[in-house]
């Protein structure tokens, strides 16, 4: 009852908005048009493709990979330095979005990660993926391109070790009651040859090639090679009851991600299509604190698809944008999003969730400040 309450909340701030900036009907309408279009772009474009694989990986994360294996690399016990550099830049090569990161935090987060590392990882995932970086370089030239690959790494971990110090006890407290199944380790070996075919299904399926038909053609030939290898690795290595874990966590995970994301969608589209885009650009213009603020809340607020944060900022910057706040959005933009909010919300509780988000906003807002200043 909870959740319906919050729900009928936001659908009711999202109306009186419509109201209070006066629109007509036909335009509400499209708006309405918008929000669906967009929502039926998001289920072609990256269910398949993004969250599948995505959401298959985080369910083989929590049921073939050692809890004490997570909790020992990934709590710091391991040592604070590996869990930080293994969490910013294990993101690197994988081309997702804010929501698309959500199923593989939520597995490593499950399986025992410490809260420090997930949400360095949570922040740094979408952020500095490699195709991500290289079109920033291409699109908005070398200064950017690489203010966001050093801010992005840096407030990761900055991020990281902030929330771990807030929460250090909770966060104790949690690892110690996490319960290591019962059907026993599974083989490192045999979990890393599944687990990293399904990764190769998500780098290539995410794979964006413009280089004509034939070519583009290759990326879902390799899609489908490791499709089929993860299926062969599965029966040569699953028995029946790691099967089924397995897919029964990847179906707890989908139940509980994608109606919060989809809902997400819907919202989103709906609000940025009434709220006239001259007033974000009027206030992402300069390089005052107010407009690298109002680039980083846009960008927390708004979904970005995987990528697509670079041609929206470069055609921002074309209307007037600063380059620091270009900055921020490029930082808080892919690592948030209204739907990915209603996830990590659930997933961390809400007083974590608002310290992160607040953190996130805040420090990309810094960032793109003290780099407007320099460039």
């Amino acid at each position: 009852m909870k959740n319906e309450i919050k729900i009928g909340l936001i659908f009711l701030g999202v109306f009186l908005l419509a109201y209070f900036i006066d629109l007509n009907t036909a335009f509400f309408l499209e708006a309405i048009s918008e929000a669906l279009r967009m929502l039926n772009e998001y289920a072609r474009l990256h269910i398949l493709t993004c969250l599948v694989p995505a959401l298959f990986i985080a369910g083989g994360i929590t049921n073939m990979i050692s809890s004490s294996s997570v909790i020992r690399i990934l709590s710091g016990s391991f040592g604070k330095f590996w869990a930080y550099l293994m969490a910013s830049v294990s993101g690197s090569i994988l081309a997702v979005c804010s929501c698309t990161v959500l199923p593989l935090f939520a597995g490593i987060y499950n399986s025992g990660a410490g809260i420090g590392p997930a949400t360095t990882f949570l922040f740094s995932g979408p952020a500095i993926n490699i195709l991500a970086m290289v079109l920033s370089f291409k699109a908005l030239g070398w200064q950017i391109g690489l203010a966001r690959i050093v801010s992005a790494i840096l407030l990761a971990v900055i991020i990281g070790i902030i929330m771990e110090k807030s929460f250090k006890r909770e966060d104790s407290e949690r690892i110690s009651k996490i319960v290591i199944p019962e059907n026993g380790d599974f083989p490192v070996w045999k979990s890393a040859l599944i687990l990293t075919s399904i990764v190769f299904v998500l780098i290539f399926a995410t794979w964006n090639i413009q280089a004509g038909e034939a070519i583009n053609s290759i990326k879902w030939w390799l899609v489908g090679g490791f499709t089929l290898l993860t299926l062969i690795f599965s029966i040569l290595f699953l028995n029946k009851k790691r099967f089924y874990g397995w897919m029964d966590q990847t179906w707890t995970l989908t139940k509980q991600i994608l109606p919060l994301l989809f809902f997400g969608v819907l919202i989103s589209g709906f609000i940025f299509k009434i709220i006239p885009q001259e007033w974000i650009q009027n206030a992402v213009g300069g390089n005052s604190i107010l407009s690298n603020l109002a680039a980083s809340v846009v960008g927390a607020f708004m979904y970005f698809a995987t990528l697509t944060e670079v041609p929206i900022v470069e055609n921002l910057m074309k209307s007037g944008m600063g380059n620091g706040p270009a900055l921020s959005l490029l930082l808080a933009g892919p690592a948030l999003s209204l739907p990915s909010m209603l996830v990590v919300y659930k997933v961390l509780g809400s007083k974590k969730a608002i310290v992160f988000f607040l953190l996130v906003i805040v420090l990309s807002a810094l960032a793109g400040w003290i780099f407007g200043m320099i460039y």
